[in-house]
């Protein structure tokens, strides 16, 4: 398209931009501004008519017109009134605007009869009938979200009306003159520039408005990486958690089916066996009985870390124990990584929190794993657990290989690493669990030097009602 034309759309856009409110959205946009507004324009007249009343008498205080004046300002209080009583009735949500309009010309037919009223005794009708003009219609414009073409409207139903009041007024009452062709024409200059303000301000709210959308698009495509993330992560994770649960399930399960075995045989030997063997024979059947309920404890121990772990049988939001969350997750730990140090846990008992459990296993089982796989070989990693007031802080400290100053800058930037032909992710585990604790409310902290070791430091706050989690 050519420039020429291009300038010429610009300026159609601004002066007519009655297509942008076919978008739904920004239509719901505009009847929000305009419930807004109207209650804005009903208190704003209310004001104005109690200070230009007060000011009025104080600065040139004219005793004659003081019943007038009064009257004209309890007119233009009622109708602040009124306009504030609609913009509370949720049927007229979508004709905000429209009343806003009325409401406004109604205040100016008001102005300006008691302008006409007084004309006699307080004179200069055309100055001070252009300067309620241009408060009338720049507060309008202010308040309300009109279109340049309806505050262009407003402004000349304005001068219209007050143009035929002065004429055909001049006719009947010697008093009266016509209007004089200056004031029309700076009444005019206003109405214009009111017009000019209204189409800015129309470019500027649907301006705002494809923002607000972008934003949330990024958003979403930010969101969809980071499920892919989380995914891929899982999924690599599986591996691990295997191996986690058959070294686990290994000793209880022996012991239950050794157990098992051991009481088969010695029924079979106290049904056959002599009297005097029954004694040790039921003490070694209390011993079976007593390793068989302890495997079955242990199995359910495990179960439960589990069930804690995946959510598997809860609501995604409910109240869960973070001491207690992060000592399964540890319970968890791939034994090949937590062979590679000393893993020692400080918890202390903290009251129940709501929150998405699942979502803060996944990262204390990513910065755990982080902290282990840092250790070049001895070391400890040092979990804490305990509560500062309203606050639960959460600690990993690791002895292992640290990072430097750069490292720590860019740890929570997310981004792609390119080897050969293989594109891979870099600090997408921490920047999910920034943002996870973040939707928590919480925050996370990362202190570490280069051979001193790496300190990660997360606070949640202590949430006891499912509707208090963002």
């Amino acid at each position: 398209m050519h420039p020429y034309f291009k300038r010429w759309r610009h300026i159609g856009g601004c002066l007519f931009p009655g297509a942008a409110e076919k978008d739904p959205g920004f239509r719901q946009e505009i009847y929000r501004l305009g419930h807004l507004g109207l209650r804005i324009l009903g208190y704003g007249l209310i004001g104005a008519a109690v200070f230009l009343t007060l000011a009025r008498f104080v600065i040139a205080p004219q005793p004659e017109t003081l019943h007038s004046r009064l009257m004209e300002a309890g007119i233009v209080i009622v109708l602040g009134a009124i306009l504030v009583g609609l913009s509370r009735i949720d049927p007229l949500y979508p004709w905000g605007r429209a009343l806003g309009i009325g409401g406004s010309f109604a205040t100016w037919v008001v102005l300006l009869a008691f302008s006409f009223l007084l004309h006699h005794v307080e004179g200069h009708l055309d100055d001070f009938v252009s300067h309620q003009l241009t408060i009338v219609i720049f507060v309008s414009a202010a308040a309300l979200p009109l279109q340049p073409l309806q505050t262009l409207g407003l402004g000349l139903a304005d001068m219209f009306a007050y143009w035929a009041a002065a004429t055909f007024g001049s006719e009947l009452w010697m008093h009266f003159h016509p209007p004089d062709p200056l004031s029309l024409l700076y009444m005019l200059t206003v109405i214009l520039l009111a017009t000019a303000v209204s189409a800015a301000a129309c470019r500027q709210r649907h301006g705002n408005y494809q923002a607000y959308l972008q934003t949330l698009w990024a958003t979403d495509d930010i969101r969809k990486v980071q499920n892919r993330v989380l995914l891929s992560e899982n999924a690599a994770s599986l591996g691990r958690l295997a191996a986690a649960l058959s070294h686990e399930l290994n000793s209880p399960l022996g012991a239950l089916a050794s157990g098992v075995d051991t009481l088969v045989l010695l029924s079979a030997k106290q049904a056959s066996g002599a009297p005097l063997d029954r004694e040790r024979f039921l003490r070694l059947e209390a011993d079976m009985r007593r390793s068989i309920l302890d495997s079955l404890d242990r199995l359910k121990k495990i179960i439960g870390r589990m069930q804690r772990y995946t959510n598997l049988d809860r609501a995604e939001v409910q109240a869960a124990n973070l001491s207690e969350l992060v000592g399964d997750v540890a319970a968890l730990i791939d034994p090949e990584i937590r062979s590679r140090a000393e893993l020692r846990l400080e918890l202390e008992p903290v009251p129940p929190s709501v929150c998405r459990p699942q979502q803060l296993s996944a990262v204390f089982r990513s910065l755990l794993d982080n902290a282990l796989l840092a250790m070049d070989g001895g070391g400890c990693v040092v979990v804490s657990c305990l509560r500062r007031e309203n606050l639960v802080e959460v600690r990993i400290r690791d002895s292992g290989r640290g990072m430097d100053r750069q490292s720590l800058k860019t740890v929570f930037d997310p981004g792609f690493k390119v080897a050969g032909e293989q594109v891979s992710t870099g600090n997408w585990s921490m920047f999910n669990a920034r943002q996870i604790i973040a939707e928590h409310g919480g925050a996370i902290r990362v202190e570490s030097e280069p051979g001193q070791g790496t300190t990660v430091t997360i606070t949640l706050p202590i949430r006891e009602t499912e509707g208090s989690l963002g």
